[in-house]
């Protein structure tokens, strides 16, 4: 007959074992747990979180025809520039005393470092007075250094103002939908749209195409 001691030591070892077996039991079953849990985030990633190219293209909406032109072969007489006297004259003004009327002033997404060097108004002589007090276009600058600029021009009118003027046959770029032309010399691109009854005209120097097309949807929403 067993000892108290014995039977104690006993009852101990199969308490041991018992639990031993268990957390085995246990550990396996958390592992493939985690394996299961591991396997629907990543459905649910690839699913959710991760979309191909086309898809990421076909949800921006964006479509692309940049007009490249070649400024060696533009000249005075070319047929594809007319070159246009301005008359006008410009006020300067404040960009905080133009952003609350346009919206799109302050969610403007251009480079960083680039900074708002020049704001002014232009305004085209009043055939009624004869004077230059009918306010044309809105004209705001931003620049990083002499290489990389961005001219914002828009107007409520028609077609801001310009002293040349590329040929109307050119191919069209659309972002949600809405119409552009965009053209390209150089480190240099110019792209004109109307959006929301504005016209815009915006020449950039020095930015890839990647800050163009955010430039561009800060504006166009």
């Amino acid at each position: 007959m067993k000892s108290y001691e014995e039977m104690a030591s006993s009852l101990l070892q199969r308490r041991d074992a018992y639990y031993n077996k268990r957390k085995k039991r246990m550990k396996y079953s958390l592992t493939v747990a985690g394996s299961c849990c591991l396997i629907l985030l990543v459905c649910f990633g690839l699913w959710h979180g991760f979309k191909p190219d086309a898809e990421i293209s076909k949800t921006a909406n964006i479509e692309l025809n940049i007009n490249e032109k070649d400024t060696a072969n533009l000249t005075v007489t070319d047929a594809n520039m007319d070159l246009a006297k301005v008359d006008a004259e410009i006020e300067t003004v404040k960009l905080d005393d133009i952003v609350d009327r346009f919206e799109f002033l302050k969610e403007l997404e251009v480079p960083k470092e680039y900074q708002n060097i020049e704001s002014y108004n232009v305004f085209v002589k009043n055939p009624a007075t004869n004077t230059y007090d009918q306010l044309h276009d809105y004209v705001f600058v931003y620049q990083k250094d002499k290489n990389h600029r961005i001219t914002l021009t828009f107007s409520e009118l028609e077609k801001p103002l310009r002293d040349a003027y590329f040929d109307d046959n050119a191919k069209e770029s659309k972002i949600d939908n809405t119409p552009l032309t965009i053209f390209k010399w150089d480190d240099t691109y110019l792209t004109t749209f109307k959006y929301n009854n504005i016209f815009f005209d915006i020449e950039t120097k020095g930015i890839t195409e990647n800050e163009l097309i955010t430039l561009l949807q800060s504006i166009i929403k």
